[in-house]
């Protein structure tokens, strides 16, 4: 489990932090937290992972999301998310291409990496992969799902749309294994194969 969020009280856990906390990590590792960007990246890169996101709304339903690759970049690429591969039943929100998260650096108040002439990490209240000030999972928590800073808070645009936020959303990797990963390669290898004999072929007179 690298990230957390669930009702368990007073005082919550607070997710609107600088850089230095999202790369080190914080929280209580059995209630909210955040595993920290180094550590996440230490990981992902060292071996091929899986992503899993279980999410749950205030009326006890559940979805989740998961890509079959997930790795972010280095602190010297500003923590860039890399996923792909993916299934599940709450909607493909981290790739949609406008308010999504694939390939976008991450972004704390302080450290504004976006896409976006604001400041989308000051304005949605939390660190995340912001694009164009999108939505996360970092958010306020808050006990009613439309309140009016719902946008504020726990969002998966693609399962609730934008002004509900969630009550629980949990964030799991796991490693894929040697077989996994060589089978990713060679399905890249194959659309690659593919491509060039499109553009062969468009070139033919």
């Amino acid at each position: 489990v690298i990230q957390r969020r669930d009702d368990f009280g007073e005082p919550r856990e607070n997710f609107n932090r600088d850089w230095a906390d999202y790369k080190n990590g914080f929280g209580d590792p059995g209630k909210e937290f955040w595993l920290g960007n180094e550590n996440i990246y230490m990981l992902t890169n060292n071996e091929d992972y899986s992503l899993r996101v279980e999410l749950e709304d205030f009326e006890g339903n559940k979805r989740y999301a998961q890509y079959s690759h997930f790795k972010i970049h280095s602190e010297q690429d500003y923590y860039k998310l890399e996923i792909d591969g993916y299934e599940g039943t709450a909607g493909d929100a981290l790739n949609d291409p406008w308010y999504g998260s694939n390939n976008s650096p991450f972004s704390t108040y302080n450290r504004d990496n976006d896409r976006s002439s604001l400041n989308c990490a000051s304005m949605l209240k939390g660190g995340w992969w912001w694009k164009s000030c999108g939505r996360g999972l970092n958010g306020l928590y808050l006990h009613d799902p439309q309140d009016l800073t719902a946008r504020q808070g726990i969002v998966w645009f693609r399962w609730r749309g934008w002004d509900y936020t969630l009550k629980k959303a949990t964030m799991m990797i796991k490693p894929r294994g040697p077989q996994a990963a060589a089978q990713q390669q060679q399905q890249q290898q194959q659309q690659q194969q593919q491509q060039q004999q499109q553009g062969g072929g468009s070139t033919t007179t």
